[in-house]
């Protein structure tokens, strides 16, 4: 498992590993003692892994910050200026170290939901997906009722490819 992501600028973050009592696993994501975002997923079975998340803060989007209570407490003790962590390739090296941490954990497939405030925060987040390998489409009865699209990537591709 990677320990940090590298932006486009050449910025180093560090990647914590924050593991929970209900089973959700999170990857938070520090640039010094800023608070950057994260990643948060759950393993449905011992090979489907479920993403929650994916999120990069943006001081200057208030829009949906109150969905992640996490990132709303680190900000209030930051005392940083505002800062805008977005669109320098972190969400895309993040997503890069999930995928490349369920090869390493055997898990075959990844899978989540995309709900109405994703799309609000990041119109072309559905393409993002599709970008980096993700098939998208509506909502399914197993999606949380929110949905409005789903994400799903088969890894046994993937697996194949690398060996």
């Amino acid at each position: 498992m990677r320990r940090f992501l590298i932006d486009s600028d050449g910025n180093r973050y560090k990647i914590r590993v924050v593991k929970n009592p209900d089973d959700t696993i999170h990857w938070e994501i520090r640039f010094g003692r800023d608070f950057v975002g994260l990643a948060t997923w759950t393993m449905l079975q011992a090979d489907v892994m479920e993403l929650n998340d994916v999120l990069i803060r943006d001081d200057y989007d208030e829009v949906g910050m109150s969905i992640i209570e996490r990132m709303a407490q680190e900000q209030a003790k930051s005392n940083s200026k505002k800062k805008d962590f977005r669109n320098k390739g972190l969400g895309t090296e993040l997503l890069k170290s999930l995928v490349e941490y369920a090869l390493e954990n055997d898990v075959k497939q990844i899978c989540g939901s995309i709900v109405r405030l994703d799309i609000i925060r990041k119109p072309n987040l559905i393409e993002w997906y599709e970008k980096r390998g993700f098939r998208t489409g509506p909502p399914y009865p197993g999606c949380i009722k929110e949905a409005v699209a789903w994400i799903y990537r088969d890894l046994n591709h993937s697996k194949s490819e690398r060996q």
